[in-house]
């Protein structure tokens, strides 16, 4: 993030990244490939992305079959 965050911040920053692609695809290349899909995600997640993630306000119940887990 710009600005990075604070050194006093106490909580967590994580966001969750995915690529989807199809078994054919990933059968036709190689590893290199699936780790340059997953680099691509990484390196297109930028500041404006996560801003923006923010501003929707986004709730997720039951994460990973918890229940009782909430992500905000």
């Amino acid at each position: 993030m710009e600005p990075s965050l604070s050194n006093d911040y106490f909580g967590n920053s994580l966001h969750a990244l995915r690529e989807v692609t199809t078994a054919g695809e990933l059968l036709e290349h190689n590893l290199g490939w699936a780790a340059l899909k997953l680099h691509e995600a990484v390196a297109n997640h930028t500041d404006q992305v996560v801003r923006d993630w923010v501003g929707v306000g986004v709730v997720i119940r039951g994460y990973h079959g918890d229940v009782a887990a909430y992500i905000v």
